[in-house]
């Protein structure tokens, strides 16, 4: 289920396209977290992942311009960085709605998204030194250059419309916090594999 208010970048759409990037996908099972590495839980408003934050992004994206697909699940780690810095306010544009993004890099060094990393996710850890799922890939500089950040949908500004859309049911209650996956992703948990 994409959300309502999503446009996409086609012709005659809305400049705020990147608004609203998520979308739920309804699982037909519970997920056993005790027995499944492969998801990981949302950020909740008293687990927020501050400034600063070690996060990991994954995707299939380029590692050069127009060089994807690839088909090796890679990932860069960034860091969250202040939105009102000159290089997230140069990344988020005047159309976007800086709330509900997550600005995320890692100066100085050669790991970033690119294109085709879209609607992969960032992992964060949280005040319990947990993974969280803190966002979803969303937009960047289309040449990919190197040290500067990128935006992600912020997963906690829209745990209102995921109560609200999530399904009611034992299988998916919000209480149980199941992990999203939004578009094609299940987040991955990478606490116990990768340190950043």
């Amino acid at each position: 289920m994409a959300h309502e208010k999503y446009t996409s970048n086609l012709p005659g759409a809305s400049p705020l396209r990147s608004n609203n990037d998520l979308a739920l996908l309804t699982l037909d099972h519970d997920i056993d977290f005790a027995k499944s590495p492969c998801a990981c839980r949302l950020c909740l408003q008293d687990l927020v992942s501050d400034l600063n934050s070690k996060c990991i992004a994954h995707g299939l994206g380029d590692q050069e311009v127009n060089k994807f697909p690839l088909t090796t699940l890679r990932y860069a780690r960034l860091d969250v960085k202040d939105q009102n810095t000159a290089e997230c306010a140069v990344s988020v544009g005047p159309a976007n709605n800086p709330n509900l993004f997550v600005c995320a890099g890692r100066l100085k060094l050669e790991t970033e998204t690119c294109q085709g990393d879209s609607d992969g996710p960032l992992a964060c850890l949280n005040a319990k030194g947990r993974f969280c799922s803190a966002g979803i890939t969303s937009f960047g500089f289309t040449t990919c250059p190197k040290e500067r950040p990128a935006y992600f949908t912020r997963t906690q500004a829209f745990l209102d419309w995921i109560r609200d859309h999530a399904d009611s049911s034992d299988t998916l209650s919000f209480s149980k916090q199941l992990a999203l996956a939004i578009r094609s992703y299940v987040y991955a948990n990478i606490s116990g594999h990768i340190q950043p």
